[in-house]
């Protein structure tokens, strides 16, 4: 498999434009709304990674899976993985926290079934799209259909003009 070929990659980092910090709705939620979507979130994946397929009784995350073009923010879903899955969707912020390259490389690698060289270039084209996407400084958010009906309390976000 070619590093370039992310479309067939299951796990791939997916780093949010610095506009968006912050919009979330993990964030923009009550405490109680949020834990109410991130529990049936967890009952629906069984405890289960959805990338990787590592289980964990704690430290399990509620991802929310969000599509970028220049200046539009899409919520697509949301999925339950584990901590290093994380770390790969979010290098940015998990360098930032101290989680070491080679440590984010090697799972997404063993992840993807590829290289850990492929995967390193994975991530760099995934820088290369977030900096070309930080121009934009003008966002619409909006939320899909399916998210809003499944989980109602999401509209908060649906219609958000950054």
């Amino acid at each position: 498999m070619a590093a370039g070929d992310a479309y067939s990659l299951s796990l791939r980092p997916r780093l949010v434009p610095q506009p968006l910090w912050g919009i979330s709705g993990h964030r923009k939620l009550t405490s109680n709304k949020w834990e109410k979507i991130r529990k049936i979130v967890i009952a629906a994946a069984h405890m289960e990674c959805e990338l990787c397929g590592e289980t964990r009784e704690k430290g399990m995350i509620v991802d929310e899976v969000w599509s970028y073009t220049p200046g539009s923010a899409v919520l697509a879903y949301l999925q339950l993985v584990c901590p290093p899955c994380n770390a790969v969707i979010h290098v940015g912020n998990a360098r930032s926290r101290g989680v070491a390259d080679h440590v984010i490389v090697a799972h997404c690698a063993q992840v993807n079934g590829i290289s850990e060289r492929e995967a390193a270039q994975v991530i760099d084209d995934a820088f290369t799209a977030w900096h070309s996407l930080n121009v934009t400084q003008s966002w619409r958010v909006s939320v899909t259909p399916t998210v809003l009906e499944c989980f109602p309390d999401s509209a908060i976000l649906d219609r958000t003009t950054v």
